[in-house]
C-alpha cells in the first residue's frame, strides 16, 4: 500500500462498505467470464496440519472416500462426503483422526452452506485438539471458526477466534496459515470500520504472501489491499489492485472470490457513473454465480448479485431489466426459503414501482420489505423503504402519512454513516413538507441535510437533497433560486448516469422555466423527460410533461401541437383519475381556442373545468375560469354574458 496514506484520517467510504460480503443496496449483452486459464489441480481439502495415524483401516478407508466425494464438489457427492467423515468420526473414537475427521466435516458443510453446522464441528475438532495438545490443530481449527463467523457478518467474534489462532500459527512456523490469519483479522478490522489496523493486517499477510506459491487466500488478500485502497480514496492503486486479483482468481475454479472481485470493481464504476462497465461487471457476477454448481454459491449470494444488477439498470433507466430480474429473484428466493433477501428484492420492486407512478401497488411491496426488514434488524432497508413508502403517500396527496413514514425513515437510519439512504429520507421530508404548505419544517430538513453535509457529496443522496431544494423554493414562488438548485443538481445527476434523477429535476425545472415566462427552455425541459418516462411507463409523469409540454407551446403560438398535448395529457389524467390536471389542461385547451377566436369550443373546454372544479371545490379554479369565461364573451360582443360570469367570480370567497 502507498505509504503516503495517512491512516490516522481514515474514512471508509462507499466503496470500501460496498464490496465487503456483496452488500445489498443497490447491458444484457456481458459476457458470462472472461476466459479463464486452465484450473490447476484441486488440492485436497485440508484438515489439520498432521496426518491421521489410527491403525483403525475402516476408518481410514472412510475419510479417503469421504476426501474423494468432496473433491467432486456437487450437492449429492458433497451430502455423501459429509455421511462418510461422520461414520470414520464414531470409529475413531477420540483420537487424532477423529479431529481431522470433524475438520472435514466442518469443510465440508460450510461448501453445503450451512455455516452454523461447520462452526459446530470445527468447534468439536478444537476440543479434540487440545485434549491431544496439538498445536497445530487448534491454530487450524480457531482460523476455521474465525472464518465462519466471519461470513457470518460477526466480526467482532470471528477476531476473536482469528487473534487465539495468530500466535499458534507463529509458534509451529506456518507461514500459509498466519497469512490466511492475518487476512481474516484485516477482513474483521475493515468491516468493523477499523481502517489501521485492517491496512497493518493485509500488509503483514501480503508480505508473507510474497514468498509462498499463488492460492486463493493469496489472491483474496490482494483484493483486500484493492478495497482497502478505495476506502483511502487511493482510487487508481485500488482499481491496479483488484484488477491484479481479478486476473489471479481466474486459475481457480471460486465463483465467490470472483464475483466478490467483480463487484467491489462494479461498484465503483456503478458510483462513479460508469454503468456500462458497472453492469458489464455484474452481469458476469449474476451469469457466474447462476452456472456455478449447486452447492457453491448460496441462494442469498445469488440473490445479492441479482439485487445489485438491477440497481445499474435502474440508474442507467431500463426498468424493463430492471424489473425483470427482481421478478425472477423472488420467484427463486421463495422457492429457495430465502426470506430476508427475497423481501429486499420485494421492497426494491416497490421502490421502481414508485418511480413508475404506480403507488398502490408500489405500497403493497413496500411494506413486506419493511416487515422483513425490521424483523432481521436491518436499518439501512427499513428506512429506504420507508422513506419510498413516505413518498408514494405524498404523491397520491396523503401528505400527512407521507411525513409520518418519512420521520419514522429518519429516526431509523443512523446519522452519517450511509449518504445515499439518509438522502433519501431527508429530500423526502423537504419535498413533502413543501408540498403540504409547511415552508418552515421543508427549510428545517434543507438545514439539516447541510448540517450533516449530505449536500455535499456526489452520490444520490445528495442530489435528492439539492434538487427538493429547488422543489422547495420553487413551490413558494422562487423560480429562479430554484433553477440555480436544479442546474446543480443535474450536473452531479449527469456525472454519476443516473437517469431516473436526471429526469426527475427536468419536469421540475420545465414548471421553473415556465414560471420565468422562458418557454423554450420549458419545453425542451418537458420534452426530454417525456421521452424517458413514455420508456418506463410512467403514466402519471407522461401526463404531467404533455400538460407542461401544452402550457410552453400555447405561449409560443404552436396552436396544433398544444392542442395535441393538451388532449394527451386529459387522456391519462382521466384514465388516472386525477381531476386537477384535467382542470388545468382543459383550461389551457380553452386558451388554445381563444387565441385563435374559436370562442365556441374555448368556452366548451372551460365549461368542462369549471364543472371539475365545483366537483372538487376548487374555489380557485372556480374564480379563474368564471373570470375567463366572462372576457371571452367580451370578446364575442356578449356584455351581459361577461358581468353574469365575471359577478359570479366575484361571489366565491378562496
Amino acid at each position: 500500500m502507498n505509504k503516503q496514506i495517512n491512516s490516522k484520517n481514515f474514512e471508509i467510504n462507499k466503496f470500501g462498505l460496498m464490496v465487503g460480503l456483496v452488500l445489498m443496496t443497490i447491458c444484457l449483452s456481458g459476457q458470462i467470464l472472461a476466459q479463464k486459464a486452465k484450473p490447476k489441480p484441486k488440492p485436497k481439502p485440508k484438515t489439520a496440519p498432521t496426518q491421521t495415524n489410527s491403525k483403525n483401516s475402516a476408518a481410514d478407508k472412510l475419510l479417503d472416500e469421504g476426501i474423494k466425494l468432496f473433491e467432486q464438489g456437487t450437492k449429492e457427492s458433497l451430502e455423501a462426503a459429509a455421511s462418510k467423515f461422520d461414520s470414520a468420526v464414531r470409529i475413531y473414537q477420540g483420537s487424532e483422526g477423529t479431529a481431522n475427521a470433524l475438520m472435514l466435516l466442518g469443510r465440508t458443510y460450510k461448501k453445503l452452506n450451512d455455516l452454523q453446522t461447520a462452526f459446530r464441528h470445527y468447534n468439536n475438532a478444537l476440543v479434540e485438539y487440545q485434549s491431544i495438545n496439538n498445536t497445530e490443530g487448534k491454530a487450524a481449527a480457531l482460523n476455521n471458526m474465525g472464518g465462519v463467523m466471519r461470513d457470518l457478518g460477526k466480526f467482532s467474534e470471528a477476531l476473536g477466534y482469528y487473534q487465539q489462532s495468530l500466535p499458534l500459527m507463529r509458534q509451529t512456523n506456518n507461514k500459509k496459515g498466519e497469512a490466511q490469519t492475518l487476512n481474516g483479522i484485516g477482513e474483521c478490522y475493515f468491516n468493523l470500520g477499523n481502517g489501521q489496523q485492517a491496512l497493518q493486517n493485509f500488509q503483514q499477510a501480503d508480505s508473507i504472501w510474497q514468498s509462498l506459491d499463488s492460492n486463493e487466500d493469496k489472491v483474496r488478500t490482494t483484493y483486500n489491499l484493492g478495497r482497502i485502497a478505495f476506502a483511502y480514496n487511493e482510487i487508481q492503486q485500488g482499481l491496479n489492485y483488484l484488477n491484479k486479483a481479478l486476473n489471479e482468481s481466474r486459475q481457480f475454479d471460486n465463483p465467490i472470490l470472483e464475483g466478490d472481485i467483480l463487484e467491489a470493481l462494479a461498484a465503483y464504476y456503478n458510483a462513479t457513473g460508469d454503468l456500462t462497465k458497472a453492469i458489464d461487471y455484474r452481469r458476469q457476477i449474476f451469469n457466474a454465480y447462476s452456472n456455478a454448481k449447486a452447492s457453491l454459491v448460496s441462494v442469498t449470494r445469488i440473490l445479492l448479485s441479482v439485487n445489485n444488477l438491477q440497481v445499474s439498470y435502474y440508474r442507467a433507466g431500463d426498468f424493463q431489466n430492471a424489473l425483470q430480474l427482481l421478478d425472477n429473484g423472488i420467484r427463486r428466493g421463495e422457492q429457495a426459503g430465502e426470506i430476508e433477501s427475497t423481501a429486499f428484492l420485494i421492497g426494491n420492486k416497490g421502490v421502481l414501482l414508485t418511480d413508475q407512478g404506480k403507488y398502490e401497488e408500489a405500497m403493497k411491496y413496500l411494506n413486506q420489505g419493511i416487515t422483513v426488514a425490521r424483523q432481521s434488524g436491518n436499518k439501512y432497508s427499513e428506512a429506504y423503504f420507508l422513506a419510498s413508502l413516505g413518498i408514494a403517500y405524498a404523491e397520491t396527496g396523503e401528505y400527512q402519512e407521507g411525513i409520518n413514514y418519512l420521520n419514522q425513515a429518519l429516526q431509523t437510519v443512523p446519522a452519517g454513516t450511509e449518504p445515499e439512504t439518509e438522502g433519501k429520507v431527508i429530500a423526502g421530508l423537504i419535498a413533502v413538507y413543501a408540498m403540504a404548505g409547511d415552508k418552515n419544517k421543508s427549510n428545517q430538513m434543507i438545514q439539516l441535510a447541510m448540517t450533516r453535509n449530505i449536500d455535499k457529496g456526489v452520490n444520490a443522496g445528495s442530489v435528492m437533497v439539492i434538487y427538493t431544494a429547488g422543489l422547495s423554493a420553487l413551490m413558494s414562488g422562487q423560480a429562479q433560486q430554484a433553477l440555480q438548485y436544479f442546474n446543480q443538481a443535474f450536473l452531479i445527476a449527469n456525472k454519476l448516469n443516473h437517469e431516473v434523477e436526471k429526469n426527475r429535476i427536468l419536469v421540475s425545472a420545465a414548471d421553473a422555466y415556465a414560471k420565468l415566462g422562458d418557454y423554450q427552455n420549458s419545453f425542451q425541459s418537458a420534452q426530454k423527460s417525456h421521452d424517458f418516462y413514455k420508456k418506463i411507463g410512467n403514466d402519471w409523469m407522461d401526463m404531467k410533461t404533455h400538460s407542461q409540454m401544452g402550457e410552453a407551446l400555447l405561449n409560443l403560438g404552436q396552436s396544433q401541437q398544444a392542442i395535441d398535448n393538451f388532449n394527451s395529457a386529459i387522456g391519462f389524467a382521466q384514465k388516472l383519475g386525477d381531476k386537477e390536471t384535467q382542470i388545468l389542461s382543459l383550461f389551457g385547451l380553452g386558451m388554445v381556442y381563444r387565441n385563435s377566436q374559436d370562442y365556441a369550443n374555448s368556452l366548451q373546454c372551460l365549461t368542462q373545468a369549471l364543472n371539475l372544479a365545483e366537483e372538487t371545490d376548487d374555489k380557485d379554479s372556480q374564480k379563474f375560469v368564471l373570470n375567463e369565461m366572462g372576457n371571452i364573451y367580451e370578446k364575442s360582443g356578449d356584455k351581459k354574458k361577461a358581468k353574469e360570469f365575471r359577478d359570479k367570480a366575484k361571489k366565491i370567497k378562496n
